[in-house]
Formats: C-alpha cells, structure tokens, sequence
C-alpha cells in the first residue's frame, strides 16, 4: 500500500520506493493496486510518481459512478 510521496497531490504513508523491490521484474502488463489515497489525486501526479520504478503505460483512478469523485485508490499499469 502506498501512503507516502513527496508530490503535493499524492498523500500517503509508506515511501514508494519500498512498495517496489528495485531487482523484481514484472510480468507483462502488472498491475498495481495503491490505496488510501487522497480524494485530491490525478493520474498526471500519480503517473510521474510511478514512472520513477518502471514504464507505466496506464493509470486509473477510480471514481464513484455517480458523483464522479474519485474513491481514494488507483490501479497502475506497469509495461512489463
């Protein structure tokens, strides 16, 4: 779970570069599932923090169908 980050947008607690083993490798197209995000999120922010560990080539934030607002987590699309 991420919960740390040092982009305004992103709050949480853990530091990303724990989240990921620097050595692992991916199988292609891995997803990530990150939570207990801020509402506040975007996926410009969240892509720039992820690219940082690997090729993201996606990332979704949820949103609640009705209202729009995001749900407070993110799936990450790693190319490999």
């Amino acid at each position: 779970m991420l919960n740390w980050a040092s982009k305004a947008e992103l709050h949480a607690r853990v530091p990303l570069g724990k989240l990921l083993d620097r050595g692992a490798t991916f199988s292609s197209g891995s997803k990530l599932f990150v939570g207990g995000l801020s509402y506040n999120s975007n996926e410009v922010a969240l892509k720039d923090a992820f690219s940082q560990h690997g090729d993201v080539i996606q990332v979704k934030v949820i949103c609640h169908p009705v209202t729009g607002r995001s749900k407070g987590y993110v799936l990450v699309k790693f190319s490999s």
